[in-house]
């Protein structure tokens, strides 16, 4: 009954600091509080370790404190609940949900190495042990912010719920965002884009097994997938100048917190967007710093073995160092840095090309598992990949939209990312870990990580393609060249 009352709370306060940081599309507002809250958890955490090093130690100081701060950060947006029904209908429905599927039904998807370690640190956590013990190499890999959430619940028992809960709001900010890029277009257009993408959509197996599989993808997607939107919609949507800073940092915090290679993924983004006309240097130093303030607040909660020695005050260092660099660039040769950071998706293929060709023996396993996963079916995709590939080929043969333009980029640089990441960590030259075919390979998990960028891009791939002149479907009004998307 308590862990009920807490998700209650937690429903509550998701839509109150919400409406704190975006004022229109409750698709948005929901996932953007629901970041907040996983953030204040973990905020939460670090005041409680912090605390009990003190000579008093008090139990279950992390659950109180997460309360105190979830009422305080809430408090402030309870006045605008009333303007907020949608958003709270949503909130609630798909906790309830959540509950109905996890604790009434039962629903657990297929087990897991990683799930088992990530439900025996939960259950840790909610018995009230330190953090310290998530310090190791087996445990860094689990993530971060996902246990802490599982471990909120009562008497060493986690909260299952928080898995479909977290899949819901993807899907809100998914299918909102879509139809806010398809606002323009006609609504046989509209509908036609989104029923031929949910039939591809549904042949694959893997998006719905991660409704109650228990792992960081689908949170690293869904912050992913809220910051992208963020950066896409118009200033004029958020509540103050800098709630779309706000909503962004919120989202690569949870991404940099939730897995390994969270990150490298996070600064990604953040290169793609400080490369926008519109972006401004203080909010790309802003973005990079939320990154590395995440990324160190992990580190040494747990007391990683990452942070040892010398690498206690070298990390460190080294992010300041650069900062400080990022902003002397900005300061003196921006057209140099603006150019670095358009040729993102170009660096990041030129290096990864590289190494296909130097390790093309170490790199051949995990390539070949690679094709057979997500083109010859035996990954759980279906045709979601050969679909895209489609969609993406003829775009460019029919006039483009820039967002859509944007949109590929961003996932073409992340999909780079995570085939440099799982290199490094020793998946591709030659760990058993990765360059396997189906479920087992982790590489191949890891594509739920942009899953929702995929249908929105695929969903507006298909609109730009049935709009050109050679099909002749036309938009309702045309539209601007911007990438950025108003409210009307």
């Amino acid at each position: 009954m308590v862990d009920l009352a807490l998700l209650a709370l937690i429903a509550l306060a998701s839509v109150a600091i919400g409406s704190r940081v975006i004022t229109k599309h409750f698709w948005l507002t929901v996932p953007i509080g629901f970041l907040a809250v996983v953030v204040l958890r973990i905020l939460s955490v670090v005041i409680a370790t912090a605390a009990n090093r003190l000579p008093v130690k008090i139990d279950g100081l992390d659950a109180w404190v997460f309360v105190a701060l979830l009422v305080a950060f809430a408090l402030p947006g309870v006045k605008n609940l009333r303007s907020q029904l949608w958003a709270l209908s949503a909130s609630f429905g798909v906790v309830a949900l959540g509950e109905l599927g996890s604790r009434v039904l039962g629903f657990f998807t297929r087990p897991h190495g990683d799930a088992l370690w990530i439900l025996t640190l939960a259950e840790y956590v909610s018995g009230g042990g330190a953090p310290w013990v998530m310090g190791t190499s087996m445990s860094l890999k689990r993530g971060f912010s996902l246990i802490l959430l599982l471990g909120l619940g009562e008497g060493e028992n986690r909260i299952d719920a928080f898995m479909p809960i977290i899949f819901g709001l993807l899907a809100m900010v998914t299918i909102g965002f879509t139809l806010l890029l398809l606002r323009d277009f006609s609504r046989r257009v509209t509908i036609a884009s989104i029923a031929v993408v949910a039939a591809v959509v549904f042949t694959a197996s893997m998006p719905w097994v991660a409704v109650f599989y228990v792992n960081g993808h689908t949170l690293v997607a869904l912050g992913i997938t809220v910051s992208v939107a963020a950066m896409l919609v118009s200033h004029e949507v958020f509540a103050h100048p800098r709630g779309q800073l706000i909503a962004v940092c919120l989202g690569l915090a949870v991404v940099t917190m939730t897995r390994p290679e969270g990150a490298l993924l996070s600064l990604v983004v953040v290169a793609i967007f400080a490369s926008r006309h519109d972006t401004k240097p203080t909010e790309v130093l802003v973005s990079i710093a939320a990154v590395f303030a995440s990324f160190l607040t992990w580190m040494y909660t747990v007391s990683s073995y990452v942070l040892t020695g010398r690498m206690t005050w070298l990390v460190p260092l080294a992010m300041v160092i650069v900062l400080a660099a990022v902003w002397a660039l900005y300061r003196w040769v921006p057209k140099v840095i603006d150019r670095i950071f358009a040729l993102t998706p170009v660096i990041l293929f030129a290096v990864f090309a590289g190494l296909e060709v130097v390790f093309f023996s170490a790199l051949k396993k995990g390539d070949r598992s690679l094709v057979t996963n997500l083109l010859l079916g035996s990954g759980g995709w279906g045709f979601i990949f050969w679909g895209f590939l489609i969609i993406a080929a003829v775009s460019f043969f029919v006039k483009r939209e820039m967002i859509y333009g944007t949109l590929l980029r961003v996932l073409v640089s992340l999909s780079l990312a995570s085939f440099l990441a799982k290199m490094v960590d020793g998946g591709q030259f030659g760990s058993p870990t990765l360059g396997r075919v189906g479920w087992d390979d982790s590489l191949n998990r890891m594509w739920i990580h942009f899953m929702g960028l995929f249908v929105v891009a695929a969903i507006v791939g298909v609109a730009q393609i049935l709009t050109n002149d050679f099909v002749g479907l036309k938009l309702r009004r045309s539209i601007g060249a911007s990438e950025s998307v108003d409210s009307k």
